[in-house]
């Protein structure tokens, strides 16, 4: 039993007795880790949002094919509606537009994600 108390009081001494050098030195590592950890964390998550744009892209360009057949469908539609025509031109136009829209997202996200990368090889 002596031998315990012994091994016990031995490492609360050395608990009691650590310089303030060595104090400090561990929570920088404490600290260092702690940052790497958080980078590490937000990098996952923009290459989560990263994969659901690139998702997004891509359902936006089968809504313009979509939008396309449609249009090409109400061109040989009998009889001929103009207004119709043009509803699904504008379908196709808005369909476009929300593809160029979904893409200049994703190219953020991917510039912010390489930032990240970039910033944790610089980092750590």
């Amino acid at each position: 039993m002596s031998k315990k108390v012994t091994t016990t009081s031995a490492k609360y001494k050395d608990l009691i007795t650590k310089s303030e050098t060595q104090v400090q030195a561990e929570l920088v590592d404490l600290t260092v880790e702690q940052a790497a950890n958080t980078l590490e964390q937000g990098t996952l998550a923009v290459k989560s949002q990263l994969i659901s744009a690139e998702s997004e892209v891509k359902k936006a360009q089968v809504a313009v094919s979509t939008a396309e057949r449609e249009l090409d469908k109400t061109k040989s539609a009998s009889p001929l509606n103009v207004q119709n025509i043009l509803d699904a031109r504008t379908d196709v136009q808005q369909a476009t537009l929300n593809v160029q829209s979904k893409q200049e997202s994703y190219e953020q996200l991917k510039s912010a994600y390489q930032f990240l990368v970039d910033l944790k090889s610089e980092l750590f």
